[in-house]
């Protein structure tokens, strides 16, 4: 049960936010595209750099394990390029990032990879849907370029 009206509104702005994300994701993609993603580090924490997107910057931002699995992979420097695809990869190069379980507003999921070799899980929020069209099973990364 909503209990208060501004949880109310936070649901509705979720809600809103993933369905938008889910039909324009499935307007702009296809299936086994290698995917290029900026992610850069600013005053105000970590964003994913999607020209495109059509809502706020606030939606962009890395939270919940997403931000530190980006200063881990790009070793403290405040951009990262990556490639991603939902189809298998050549192991050599790239790493699995493994869905784990739907967050509880339905706002994307729980996602854990063990590329550092122990679990480390993040939060990646309906946005995925944006760029991938879905939330899939296992998004599959390769560390492109790290700039200082």
């Amino acid at each position: 049960m909503i209990s208060t009206a501004s949880e109310f509104l936070y649901r509705a702005q979720v809600g809103a936010k993933v369905l938008a994300s889910r039909a324009l994701g499935r307007l702009r993609r296809t299936e086994g595209q290698i995917i290029p993603l900026r992610f850069y580090r600013d005053s105000d924490g970590w964003f994913v750099d999607l020209p495109n997107w059509p809502g706020p910057k606030a939606a962009l931002a890395m939270v919940d394990g997403a931000d530190t699995f980006l200063e881990r992979i790009g070793k403290r420097n405040p951009e990262v390029l990556i490639e991603i695809s939902t189809q298998p990869q050549p192991e050599s190069e790239w790493f699995s990032v493994n869905y784990v379980q739907r967050h509880p507003a339905g706002d994307g999921a729980y996602y854990r990879t063990l590329h550092f070799g122990q679990p480390h899980d993040m939060w990646l929020c309906g946005v995925t849907e944006y760029v991938l069209g879905r939330m899939p099973e296992i998004i599959y990364v390769r560390l492109n370029n790290v700039h200082n």
